[in-house]
């Protein structure tokens, strides 16, 4: 099949609306055939046929080839993609030709599609993604509980809070900053090469393996300037000479993990203060994500005394809402990967270390932190110039849509998506192609996720089994099609019947429902008041907790059991594998640990599992993962 093909006549190039025009006319005597065909460049011939058949439909093909589907049908299909698009579980190349071909089957269409690979053919999906403007993308790894934690009233309430800043304080554009961190590896994805063509494998000389991470906070204001950057090295203790050939003012820090904690937050304060030099007579606005290191009280404490207004931003909205993450740190990471391979060219046979990155990043870090990249990020967060309106509706509209999925799957009690009266509603909306538009049928409120979705798409939520059950609906795959998709006497089953979406697989429902971050501006009184509750609270909590465990202790020596291997102490050991301790979560600064999807601490979740990244050694809520159960857990910021 000739994929680009080109007409090599002119017949039939007249549009419907044309054809209908010229027909009426004659039709109303206002013309004779003679002067509507020289009129309206339309066959005489033509003109009679369609006055002898009382239609001014165009000719559905002209040649010998005949279309599968409908252009209704053809809608349902592209419908389709775009649903599954717009909720994050976007189709393949592959799903597009399956469904295709069920679609075929289910209506009895006559098609070519292959029936060994029950699938339609590439030559018809590269026509169909044409036709449609479609294109095939490669997606963004997106992680769940960002696409959730997207709503309307978290965005509206970091908007209020920013605006009563700006009204309050009477802040400047160049006094406001956001701050935030990033990770460069020593072994950074290699870009693209020139090989010769038709090589099955192309490779390039890497560092390792796998990289050792460092950590790189950034600032930046809303005027273009930035603050020089500070770098965490993952080491237990500090030497300049990891810092030859950085950037001037460059600071370094080093911790266990290579990560920002409490302590190095309060240190990179300093850092920053020194070169913004904000007053209490002089504010400056920090805008940041709620990240617990971010939130200790000596941090909160020394933000206030030198007249810097912290403000949190909501839980998983950085992508939206954080300019470093809009238009600067992408541009950072691509720069920095092409220098390493710079590096690499011109240091053949050594490896890229902790040593050599500070040199490597410093034309990259200019080369990203340009004026117009900055203003730019914070143009389109909506920080600066203030704009509240900036994030689309269709980015909350597919957020609701995966959120009542998750509702509706952990209140679910057995039943198949749609009602009972998708069956009725099916046959009331089936579609006659060619004389009939598909009729839009809400489903039933009992399924909050078609709910969302009918009101940008007119599919009917109903599952295969609740298929009407009449004679003229049976799908027979075994005997070949005898039904051409153009047949007007034809009724044609909708897409959503003969292949339903997937079902969403069942999760269990959660112990306890814990409290949602959401922004904050963490200099206020309030909030130092609330941190000052917590602290107490946790102090008496762990007073009691120790009590009891001494109290614990002495009864199991009493008794003589905890000695040996015993039973006992192999249900403890797995425990320790899922259920952090106090031991293990301890972390420098704070007897604590936060969970690093929700930010929420170990203390304040009340019978909730957690689970630890075999990577990187953090804990999380199992809850807040996508972990099956099957393996060693990976958290998304290791994948």
């Amino acid at each position: 099949m000739v994929r680009r093909y080109k007409r090599k006549t002119t017949r039939a190039s007249y549009s419907p609306e044309t054809l209908t025009q010229c027909v009426t006319a004659v039709m109303n005597k206002e013309l004779s055939l003679r002067s509507a065909a020289q009129q309206f460049g339309i066959p005489r011939a033509t003109i009679q046929k369609r006055l002898k058949q009382g239609s001014c439909n165009p000719a559905s093909n002209l040649g010998r080839f005949k279309r599968v589907f409908s252009d209704d049908m053809e809608r349902q299909l592209k419908q389709r993609v775009l649903e599954m698009e717009g909720i994050f579980y976007g189709m393949s190349t592959t799903d597009l030709r399956r469904i295709a071909y069920e679609f075929a089957e289910g209506n009895k269409i006559n098609h070519v599609f292959s029936r060994r690979k029950r699938m339609a053919g590439k030559d018809w999906m590269i026509d169909f993604v044409r036709r449609h403007n479609l294109s095939v993308r490669t997606p963004q790894s997106t992680s769940m509980n960002r696409v959730v934690a997207f709503e309307r009233e978290k965005v509206s309430r970091f908007f209020e809070l920013l605006k009563t800043v700006y009204e309050n304080e009477k802040i400047e554009p160049h006094r406001i900053y956001n701050l935030d961190e990033t990770g460069v590896t020593t072994v950074p994805d290699p870009g693209k090469i020139l090989a010769l063509k038709g090589r099955k494998q192309v490779g390039r000389i890497a560092s390792g393996e796998k990289g050792r991470t460092v950590t790189v906070v950034a600032a930046v204001s809303a005027t273009g300037q930035f603050v020089p950057p500070a770098m965490i090295f993952p080491r237990q203790r500090m030497n300049d000479r990891l810092l030859h050939g950085a950037l001037s003012g460059t600071v370094g820090y080093n911790s266990g993990n290579g990560w920002i904690d409490s302590a190095l937050f309060v240190q990179y304060l300093d850092h920053f203060i020194k070169h913004v030099k904000p007053t209490p007579d002089n504010k400056v606005l920090l805008i940041l994500d709620n990240h617990i290191s971010h939130k200790s009280l000596e941090a909160i404490e020394k933000a206030k005394q030198n007249g810097i207004v912290l403000l949190t931003l909501p839980p998983h909205t950085s992508s939206k809402l954080q300019p470093l993450d809009h238009s600067v740190f992408k541009s950072l990471k691509v720069n920095y990967s092409r220098e390493c391979s710079t590096w690499m060219t011109n240091h053949m046979g050594r490896k890229i270390t902790e040593y050599d990155i500070a040199a490597i990043i410093a034309p990259a870090f200019l080369k990203a932190m340009s004026p117009a990249n900055i203003v730019s990020g914070f143009q389109s967060t909506g920080i600066w110039p203030f704009n509240s309106n900036v994030i689309e509706e269709d980015d909350f509209i597919t957020a609701s849509a995966v959120r009542n999925i998750q509702s509706d799957v952990t209140n679910s009690t057995g039943t198949v998506m749609g009602s009972s009266t998708c069956i009725e509603q099916a046959s009331e909306t089936s579609i006659r192609s060619g004389n009939e538009q598909s009729t839009a049928v809400q489903p039933s409120s009992a399924n909050a996720a078609e709910d969302v979705m009918s009101s940008t798409s007119q599919a009917v939520g109903c599952s295969a089994e609740q298929a009407p059950a009449s004679d003229s609906h049976v799908v027979d795959t075994e005997h070949p099609s005898t039904v051409d998709a153009d047949s007007s006497e034809t009724e044609m089953l909708p897409l959503n019947v003969i292949s339903p979406r997937p079902r969403p697989a069942a999760r269990p429902k959660r112990a306890t429902k814990r409290v949602s971050e959401r922004a904050e501006i963490i200099t206020s009184s309030p909030f130092k008041k609330l941190m000052l509750q917590k602290m107490e609270a946790k102090k008496a909590k762990s007073a009691g907790s120790s009590t009891s465990s001494t109290r614990q202790g002495m009864k199991s020596v009493q008794s003589g059991r905890g000695k040996g291997r015993g039973k006992g102490n192999k249900k403890q050991l797995r425990q320790t594998s899922k259920v952090p301790q106090s031991d293990s979560l301890r972390q420098q600064d704070d007897d604590d640990c936060a969970c690093l999807y929700c930010s929420e601490l170990y203390s304040e979740s009340h019978g909730d599992d957690w689970i630890k990244c075999s990577s990187c050694n953090r804990w999380g809520h199992e809850n807040c993962t996508d972990f099956t159960g099957i393996g060693d857990f990976v958290c998304d910021f290791c994948r």
